[in-house]
């Protein structure tokens, strides 16, 4: 491990070094920092667009995030929206213990970012609006899992009439539920 990696000011400032290329695009960047995390926001007068750099430090956990208008989306979404094709890995800014793993994600953060940049800069209505559709797919698709199992659940318990009821709410079932739909049906 580097000397002071743990240190939280050398993690502000190695997270602000990566994100360097940002101040040289005319952003100006504000620093908050405690023994227990750091903020960087990057502001630009000619831009709308904000840049934050947050981290809890006692668990190397981390976001980037940028906003414009009061809209807000995670680097992680952005990624997710417009390298769909490409296979990137979701996630990758959970809490790390080893403050090393925690400055190669702070890098791969900022070279994700600086890779889609421009993109943001001249489309990032058109982008925000490909991320609120994966946001409102990702709610729809978890309530139709919620929803499945509370079906399941209901049918094992033997409660019947619940459990027809939340199969027929599902859009589509498995073999399994479906059976399972008629024995409910049969049984309430």
């Amino acid at each position: 491990m580097t000397a002071g990696a743990s240190n939280p000011e050398n993690q502000s400032l190695y997270a602000r070094e990566a994100f360097s290329f940002l101040e040289s695009e005319g952003f100006s960047v504000i620093r908050e920092s405690s023994p227990a995390s750091f903020m960087l926001t990057y502001n630009s007068a000619i831009h709308p667009i904000s840049v934050l750099v947050g981290a809890l430090l006692p668990r190397y956990e981390y976001g980037v995030s940028i906003s414009c208008d009061a809209q807000r989306m995670a680097l992680d979404e952005v990624a997710s929206v417009l390298d769909a094709s490409g296979g990137e890995a979701v996630g990758w800014t959970w809490a790390h213990s080893d403050p090393e793993v925690f400055r190669a994600h702070i890098s791969y953060s900022a070279k994700l970012l600086r890779r889609h940049w421009p993109h943001l800069l001249k489309r990032f209505q058109e982008t925000f609006s490909l991320v609120a559709d994966a946001r409102s797919k990702a709610a729809e698709l978890e309530h139709v899992r919620q929803l499945s199992c509370a079906a399941d659940d209901a049918f094992a318990a033997g409660r019947w009439a619940e459990a027809s009821t939340a199969y027929r709410a599902l859009p589509t079932l498995t073999q399994l539920q479906q059976k399972r739909k008629e024995i409910a049906d049969r049984q309430g």
